[in-house]
């Protein structure tokens, strides 16, 4: 399978509203519209818009501030976004959902408080976002975000900008549900870095939202969860329930041999995987097909025999915590799939603001089912 890579600058995006102004450290997501990049961090409350150049790299970037399209539980308060997709007229971002630890300070001389610090846990209220924005392509090819505008599908119904609700400004209605799940309800206050439950990917396919765990894995089988939503008015959304079974997610339980999923795709009807280690380890990653992985109704195990590998990234273990491929977006004009690095290496950062992605370059693939 062919492999290249190319160059995006942040350059033009380095403001003062941002809560952390080295973007290039960490992109967890992307997605891709014609010729644009959209780009989010795990460390901010905003998103980045780059535009293809003559030469092949991204550039021109300009940002969005979620904060103008929807209301936030706090206007300072990282969103931790983990995945994003685009599908018909809408782009979506969801956030972890995850709980986080305090960090042991090595360097710090009261080793009694570290251990003390350790203990205290804490969910960022920004952290269970579910959201979608309006996309609107103008006549000459440029894509922008708005929070309200009209539909090319539908005159009569506009397009809004809206999130999933929240419960008391903490849980969303979607870890409200969770924290009663047998597999799951243990995992919901446990953080992301513990084997926690995180969300870490996120893939659209008609109306069904794809929603790829980092944690927790059990006995090495990693968990999509599969949900669709409905208008509740006033910029929000709720999750709908089936009315044959009664249930308001379905849970597919994928046998990645003890890996997470780091992020979603949809190429077709397939669901590409990107799994990774699940706790802060380094280790091995690879991209997984799922086939017609979008089309599977109700709860399910997806075995090894279900799935086929399409790449594995090198793993030297020569340096802890760098170059942990995050994000994934599929460029449908060539068929090329993007891949961006959380904490980049000394050789893909260049200059201030720039940074390198790799192209993996995919088959095409027949619709089926």
């Amino acid at each position: 399978m062919k492999k290249d890579t190319l160059i995006i600058d942040f350059e033009d995006v380095i403001a003062e509203e941002l809560l952390d102004r080295n973007i290039r450290e960490g992109v967890s997501s992307i997605a891709c519209t014609g010729k644009y990049l959209w780009v989010a961090g795990d460390e901010n409350i905003s998103i980045q818009r780059l535009e293809q150049l003559e030469d092949g790299s991204y550039g021109k970037a300009k940002n969005y501030f979620l904060k103008d399209f929807i209301e936030l539980p706090s206007p300072d308060d990282e969103a931790d976004i983990e995945g994003m997709d685009v599908y018909g007229n809408y782009l979506w971002v969801v956030g972890s959902h995850s709980y986080k630890r305090k960090k042991i300070r090595e360097e710090a001389e009261d080793q009694e408080k570290e251990i003390d610090r350790i203990c205290k846990t804490k969910l960022g209220p920004n952290r269970n976002l579910l959201a979608r924005i309006p996309i609107l392509k103008g006549e000459d090819g440029e894509y922008t975000l708005v929070k309200e505008g009209p539909n090319p599908a539908n005159p009569d119904e506009p397009l809004k900008a809206a999130k999933l609700k929240h419960s008391k400004k903490k849980w969303s209605q979607l870890t409200k549900k969770l924290k009663k799940d047998r597999h799951l309800g243990s995992f919901i206050t446990l953080p992301g870095k513990d084997n926690g439950f995180d969300i870490e990917g996120l893939a659209i396919h008609e109306d069904k939202l794809f929603l790829g765990l980092r944690g927790p894995v059990l006995r090495g089988w990693a968990i999509i969860l599969e949900i669709q939503l409905k208008e509740k008015g006033e910029g929000l959304l709720k999750l709908k329930k089936d009315e044959e079974t009664g249930d308001y997610y379905q849970k597919h339980f994928v046998n990645l041999h003890g890996m997470g999923i780091r992020e979603l795709v949809c190429q077709g009807k397939d669901l590409l995987i990107l799994a990774g280690p699940t706790m802060d380890l380094d280790g091995t990653m690879e991209i997984y097909r799922w086939k017609n992985g979008t089309q599977h109704a109700g709860n399910q195990l997806v075995c090894r025999r279900d799935i086929e590998s399409i790449h594995m990234f090198p793993h030297t273990g020569k340096e802890h915590g760098i170059d942990k491929a995050e994000g994934l977006g599929l460029r449908e004009e060539d068929n090329s799939l993007l891949v961006a690095f959380d904490s980049p290496s000394k050789k893909r950062k260049i200059g201030e603001h720039k940074v390198k992605l790799d192209i993996i370059y995919l088959d095409p693939v027949a619709e089926k089912g």
